[in-house]
């Protein structure tokens, strides 16, 4: 983790004083929330959340478990992050039997 810098602190620190943020919000308001539910169709489950300018999509699919474990299931976890949020984010996926 990198550390803050004199200004950087001073910066914040006088935020934190004056009780307020760079948007303009006190230290204690909230961004916006919106949530919509089913907006992907194909899609078992989905929803999709706004908070402030973070835009997040999640979805849900349900399939047959394998014959010879009926009583397992698999949980696949996909994450895409937009490059313009940060240049060296990555498609990053992972999977795993769920003992549920």
């Amino acid at each position: 983790m990198v550390g803050l810098s004199l200004g950087e602190q001073t910066f914040i620190k006088g935020g934190i004083y004056q009780d307020l943020r760079t948007d303009g919000r006190k230290r204690l308001t909230y961004s916006p929330i919106f949530v919509e539910t089913g907006i992907i169709p194909q899609a078992s489950g989905s929803a999709r959340v706004k908070l402030g300018a973070t835009d997040v999509i999640a979805s849900a699919e349900l399939g047959k478990p394998n014959p010879s474990y009926p009583d397992k299931g698999k949980v696949s976890i996909h994450v895409d992050c937009s490059p313009t949020a940060e240049p060296s984010f990555e498609v990053y996926e992972m999977s795993f039997l769920s003992n549920v």
